[in-house]
């Protein structure tokens, strides 16, 4: 939760796409042909520059961890990529001649209009680390992605493909009958994983709980909040407020570092105590610029605070409050409206002001005071505890059921899709791509 999120979806408007051109010549010779269609150089360029990309950034992060040369694509590596794309795009428009004949329609322009917007979104997120953090222009930040064959028509293809793949696949006919046996059998099978994963990251349930997926198992030591965020208009000072914390947090880390047993000094004493004396002062310093900032955020929305507060101790309904008052949309949506976030203990994904003000109160309908965090002022209410250890099977009973058709399904889709391919006579002229 940063307020630099905001900064990610004007990166989009700036984006520039690094093009196919290095491997596209101006001809486009057909390089591949099977039943009902073939295959031009113009149709998987792109995607053949995506899979050498991030091949030789895999293979160049490898060598320079193992202190070797750097990897340059040899004309065999191009030709391996070349046949694999190929015959993965044959494959795939195999897949997309078969929707007819399931009865299954492509995509709407809406649909695919969101599978755009949800690829450009996540373009951002790729991007955020490179163009906030490390002050990258987003043309240094969209060629260092495509580096590692990331760019927004990649995101979005292999969404589309998936959105087709999906509906051919849950059109197929499957034998629905489930055994008691077979249903004890998935069941115990979910849990025992679910179990598995969050005893060693109890943390990760979060995601799975605030995007109302099933939850097989749930770790102790979370809880369901609601919150109020009041943001104030100025985002200078919020900026102001966050620099100041991750400020904090270097200084922290530095003075952990060379106040520790393992650590050996570097340079002559008297340096290596100025050294000392400013990472304290800088702590010392940063800490009361933190409190003024702190203050700064609260006085600019006290009002509200106030009114909320007010509000509050008059027993007026937390739910309504903040359908009034929160600056935070997805607060106002399901599964958070009803239920509240889950958060837990162990998490890092929060903000700590946050997190901390949500464990801090004792009990479930225990509302905090108002708290300063790096995204506004919080007034937090400790919503409900979750139900701990494995859910009930009468709970996920249609859940359970529903996995075993999905498997049903997967495992007969892999079936008849190597069937399709091999009725498809695929033939490859690759030797046509100079």
């Amino acid at each position: 939760m940063r307020i630099a999120i905001r900064k990610l979806f004007s990166l989009i408007l700036a984006v520039v796409l690094i093009s196919a051109s290095a491997i596209c010549e101006s001809s486009d010779p057909v390089i591949a042909t099977y039943n009902g269609g073939e295959v031009k150089v113009s149709e998987v360029a792109a995607q053949v520059e995506s899979e050498i990309n991030a091949m030789a950034s895999t293979l160049n992060s490898f060598r320079q961890m193992q202190g070797g040369e750097a990897y340059t694509p040899t004309e065999d590596d191009v030709a391996y990529v070349r046949e694999y794309v190929v015959n993965a795009y044959i494959n795939q428009q195999i897949v997309i001649q078969k929707m007819k004949e399931y009865g299954v329609s492509d995509l709407t322009e809406e649909e695919k209009a969101k599978l755009q917007s949800s690829a450009q979104y996540t373009y951002a997120q790729y991007a955020y680390p490179y163009t906030v953090q490390f002050g990258y222009t987003p043309e240094q930040a969209a060629y260092a992605l495509s580096m590692q064959g990331i760019t927004i028509d990649t995101i979005y293809r292999n969404s589309y493909y998936s959105e087709i793949n999906k509906r051919v696949m849950n059109a197929l006919e499957i034998d629905k009958e489930i055994s008691k046996e077979n249903l004890k059998e998935k069941y115990d099978a979910l849990i025992a994983s679910a179990e598995q994963t969050y005893t060693n990251n109890p943390a990760a349930i979060e995601n799975i709980a605030n995007s109302a997926s099933t939850v097989y198992f749930m770790p102790e030591g979370a809880r369901y909040v609601k919150h109020i965020i009041l943001i104030p208009e100025d985002e200078e000072l919020m900026t102001r407020y966050e620099s100041l914390i991750s400020d904090l947090s270097a200084y922290e880390t530095e003075y952990a570092t060379i106040t520790s047993e393992a650590y050996k000094p570097k340079y002559e004493a008297y340096i290596e105590q100025a050294i000392y004396d400013e990472c304290v002062e800088n702590i010392d310093l940063t800490k009361k610029a933190i409190e003024e900032t702190k203050n700064e955020v609260l006085a600019a929305v006290q009002s509200e605070v106030d009114t909320v507060l007010k509000n509050v101790e008059a027993g007026k309904s937390f739910d309504e409050l903040i359908e009034t008052y929160s600056d935070d949309p997805a607060s106002k949506e399901e599964p958070i409206k009803t239920n509240g976030y889950l958060v837990h203990k162990d998490s890092k994904a929060w903000d700590e002001a946050f997190k901390d003000a949500a464990f801090s109160l004792e009990a479930a309908g225990d509302i905090s005071s108002a708290t300063v965090g790096t995204l506004g002022v919080y007034i937090v209410k400790y919503e409900s505890d979750p139900v701990f250890g494995a859910t009930a099977l009468e709970n996920v009973r249609s859940e359970v059921e529903n996995t075993i058709y999905n498997e049903r399904r997967s495992e007969l889709f892999g079936t008849l899709t190597a069937q399709w391919i091999q009725e498809a006579d695929i033939q490859l002229a690759l030797d046509a791509w100079k």
